[in-house]
């Protein structure tokens, strides 16, 4: 049982970071795309993009340390963030997704890099968040405890 729990566990943190980049990647592809005067997405592109996230969702989990959930992000933490940035990246220019136009594709290497490190902010600010709440609650039930003892 704790073998499957701790394999649920892995994959939803791997559906979340792939959720969450696939958002980004795909809010800025619909961007690309809207003001190229198209309202419409390509499909394959879309399952490309998923399926990228998915694989860098693992290779961040497993090659990386899942440093982007880290608790600090440093030198390490941010050649960790070059790379995955530059993968997307190369990623992107091999398969089309911005039609191989040099301009767009630096500006979405600089965008996935940003988002890369706003998520490992996120992260930062939200386990900080849940230790509060975890020490207040052990607190309370610490004080709880007492009194009911005595």
């Amino acid at each position: 049982m704790n073998r499957l729990k701790r394999y649920l566990s892995l994959e939803i943190e791997v559906e979340f970071k792939a959720c969450l980049y696939f958002f980004c990647i795909l809010f800025f592809y619909v961007m690309y795309r809207i003001l190229g005067g198209s309202f419409k997405a390509d499909i394959i592109v879309m399952a490309q993009m998923i399926c990228t996230t998915y694989a860098m969702g693992y290779i961040q989990y497993f090659v990386f340390d899942n440093f982007d959930e880290g608790r600090h992000f440093g030198i390490k933490e941010g050649m960790f963030a070059v790379i995955c940035s530059g993968i997307y990246t190369a990623v992107s220019y091999l398969f089309r997704w911005y039609d191989r136009n040099i301009k767009v594709t630096v500006l979405f290497s600089i965008y996935i890099f940003f988002a890369i490190v706003c998520a490992a902010v996120v992260y930062r600010i939200k386990r900080e968040a849940d230790t509060i709440r975890l020490n207040r609650e052990l607190e309370n039930f610490k004080k709880n405890r007492k009194d009911r003892e005595s």
